[in-house]
């Protein structure tokens, strides 16, 4: 039993899938910018409270050193931002079968076939599934790919039989 499917990958379903597993956070992009301010206003507190017992206040003195994290942190958000304006939209074509050895995937550079002990696990989610190799990667193939409402529930079905730890729901 073959089970065919196909489709275009959008910057929404790799979103979507990030969202899902987890994997592909940008953590450090996140809590680097938060962390170097945290600490700029720490050191601007620390030298605003040494300094105001001894006269007048000299707030240049007490800006000086938080230039540079300033600086750090708006050109973290200038990249992020011309990051997102000059990257193309994400459309990649795939195709694909599932059959009792496992998966074979065609993508516009590359062709593969993976048997299904190649995987640890796998998720099932309402409109995904993730085939996990390792805990760091997976296969993520979208519900709208397969033809009908039949297909992805044989799919499903398949994907559990030959993966017997397949989770369905949320993924962990």
């Amino acid at each position: 039993m073959e089970i065919r499917f196909s489709g275009t990958y959008t910057d929404e379903d790799l979103e979507n899938m990030k969202r899902l597993t987890g994997l592909g956070k940008k953590v450090l992009s996140v809590w680097f910018p938060w962390t170097i301010l945290t600490i700029t206003a720490v050191v601007f507190c620390h030298n605003l409270f040494s300094a105001s017992g001894s006269g007048p206040v000299d707030f240049g003195a007490l800006l000086k050193p938080l230039i540079g994290p300033i600086c750090v942190i708006l050109l973290l958000f200038w990249v992020r931002f011309r990051q997102k304006k000059l990257l193309k939209p994400l459309k990649v074509e795939m195709r694909g079968s599932v059959d009792e050895k496992g998966i074979h995937l065609k993508l516009p550079d590359t062709e593969t076939h993976t048997e299904w002990e190649t995987f640890s696990s796998a998720v099932l989610t309402e409109d995904y599934a993730f085939l996990y190799p390792n805990e760091e990667s997976y296969f993520g193939i979208p519900r709208t790919f397969f033809q009908d409402e039949m297909h992805w529930t044989r799919f499903c079905e398949l994907v559990s039989r030959k993966l017997p730890g397949t989770s369905k729901g949320q993924v962990e």
